[in-house]
């Protein structure tokens, strides 16, 4: 195959990927999200309520996930002992 063909078709494939991407966004969550800023539009009082419900989640989530390390390390640490016999 020619190298310039080839090159046009690389070009071609990474343009579709891109248009999907971007189209992805824009059409998605995000998208609907700056569309409703822009119209002016607020949240409701519900929103903010489940986005603190959800902020919370986290907050308990990488407690956890910053426990579950310290084990692993001391896991970790235990295992890389040589045995004492």
């Amino acid at each position: 195959m020619d190298p310039e063909v080839a090159m046009w078709i690389a070009v071609g494939a990474a343009s579709v990927a891109g248009s999907g991407f971007l189209a992805a966004i824009v059409l998605g969550p995000l998208g609907r999200a700056v569309g409703s800023r822009l119209s002016g539009r607020r949240g409701s009082l519900q929103d903010a309520d489940e986005l603190r419900q959800r902020l919370l989640a986290v907050e308990v989530a990488l407690d956890r996930v910053a426990e579950l390390e310290e084990r692993l390390d001391f896991t970790e640490r235990v295992l890389a002992r040589p045995d004492p016999e």
